[in-house]
């Protein structure tokens, strides 16, 4: 026969294609045997002009320098009057010629495409010599720098990274400085380190807790001296009734002015409809007022201390007269 012959020796790789193949061919999958399969063979490799290179994996491209397992299989497909549609895409654009061999192998593996995980790459990726590592492609690096917004965002976020890296090693250093030999000799630099930035964090969380312990201690001698002043406003409020109770027993008995007990009635039933809305309340913010009405109530104390003195004095006048 004529040709050229796609067989491969090393490892025993031809048995394992071979087995791999056979795999696929489960008709126990679907008797049809016309659907196609989720994820066909696959032959990864790379390039410095794709534009040459990828027509030779293609049988109207002659087949010539492709990874041997892929023209046995295409070959094999072409005998048995298989129609086979080939694809080919570029996947990754390099700008630098070192990237070649990093390049090959993550697509290499991320397609698995090795002939022990039923692909067609016979050799193991980024193992071609003899290239000139130094050669940067220039309209490559234009293109992906330039012309893609992803590039520049994934370098912004993965710069902030490495800030955050750098600031978390310079705290490091620093703890690291006021460390005794000792203890760097005892635990070791990264035991050291991790304990100092431990304390820091610890030294934080009490400060914070030392604060609201601080701030809930004020807001609890803040609630006392509210409840007691809202006690003294009561007991003004008590004066204040038996003051009422003595003013309208003059009022009966030596005929007091009444605008004078009105106006400390009104005041008395002010006082009442505060303390309530303060006892429902409990608001805090409310002291200003409270001082306002606690001058009420002394006014009203001193009404009824005026109205007082000015009922003994009727009462003597009285007593005058009958003397006469």
């Amino acid at each position: 026969m004529k040709g050229q012959r796609y067989w491969i020796d090393a490892d025993g790789l031809t048995d394992i294609f071979c087995k791999k193949m056979l795999d696929r061919c489960n008709k126990d999958l679907h008797t049809s045997g016309k659907i196609p399969q989720i994820q066909t063979p696959i032959e990864a490799g790379c390039a410095v002009k794709l534009s040459a290179r990828m027509p030779a994996h293609h049988e109207w491209g002659g087949l010539e320098g492709t990874a041997l397992p892929w023209g046995l299989l295409l070959s094999c497909l072409k005998v048995a009057e298989i129609e086979v549609i080939t694809y080919s895409t570029p996947i990754f654009k390099i700008w630098n010629h070192d990237q070649f061999g990093l390049a090959e192998i993550l697509i290499t593996m991320l397609t698995g495409s090795m002939v022990r995980d039923g692909g067609c790459n016979p050799k193991q990726p980024g193992t071609n010599p003899g290239r000139d590592i130094s050669y940067t492609y220039e309209a490559e690096k234009k293109e992906v720098f330039n012309d893609h917004d992803w590039i520049r965002d994934n370098m912004k976020e993965d710069g902030a990274e490495v800030k955050r890296g750098i600031r978390l090693l310079t705290l490091l250093e620093d703890k690291l400085q006021h460390a005794t030999p000792e203890d760097i000799k005892e635990l070791g630099p990264v035991e050291a380190a991790e304990k100092a930035l431990q304390e820091q964090i610890k030294a934080r969380k009490a400060k914070q807790m030392a604060q609201a312990l601080d701030i809930i201690q004020k807001q609890e001698e803040l609630k006392q001296k509210i409840e007691e002043r809202i006690e003294e406003i009561k007991e003004d409020i008590e004066a204040a009734k038996k003051y009422n109770e003595e003013a309208t027993e003059l009022v009966l008995t030596a005929r007091l002015p009444l605008d004078f007990h009105n106006c400390l009635h009104q005041r008395l039933e002010k006082k009442r409809r505060w303390i309530a809305e303060r006892e429902r309340g409990e608001a805090s913010g409310e002291v200003a007022e409270t001082s306002s009405n606690a001058s009420e109530a002394t006014d009203a104390e001193k009404d009824a201390e005026e109205g007082a003195a000015n009922v003994e004095e009727g009462e003597s006048g009285v007593e005058g007269e009958g003397v006469e």
